[in-house]
């Protein structure tokens, strides 16, 4: 397994925001994640990536079928309550939990599982823990609301 530095946007003062994530080399630049981020967006687990520049967005080679969700909480979650979410989501849906630090957990779930149904459990996780809130990290384009449509195979840009 080896590890990639992927563009994760820009800081406030214009530096480079980098997220490192496990991959499976490809090629000189093109690697299939194996895990989905907590902060880059467009991408997920089991994607296929080409990577031009440290500097910009990966290029998606090709689509791995994983939505990627990243949850984010105000104050710290204790590693009781990331249990509990795990064993939570474990319970009721597909997938993987990918990472997770005292502030965030990132996602991946197959798509198949269906939007419903991933909108059903973050929605009820949020309700319980008030000081949680959660977004698709794959699936609206840079206006946070033009859907990418991958799933349906007409992927917009």
């Amino acid at each position: 397994m080896n590890v990639i530095q992927i563009f994760a946007g820009r800081a406030s003062n214009g530096q480079v925001v980098h997220e490192e994530l496990p991959v499976r080399k490809i090629d000189d630049c093109t690697y299939e994640l194996l895990a989905s981020p907590g902060l880059a967006e467009n991408v997920a687990k089991g994607d296929l990536i080409r990577m031009h520049s440290s500097e910009a967005p990966v290029e998606i080679v090709r689509r791995g079928g994983n939505v990627c969700v990243q949850m984010f909480v105000d104050g710290t979650l204790t590693p009781d309550e990331r249990t509990q979410i795990e064993q939570s989501f474990h319970s009721t849906l597909q997938g993987s939990v990918d990472g997770q630090t005292e502030q965030s957990m990132c996602f991946s779930i197959p798509v198949t599982v269906g939007f419903q149904s991933i909108e059903h459990f973050f929605n009820a996780l949020s309700t319980a823990n008030p000081s949680a809130s959660w977004s698709y990290g794959n699936v609206y384009g840079v206006d946070g609301t033009t859907p990418l449509n991958w799933w349906s195979g007409n992927e917009s840009d």
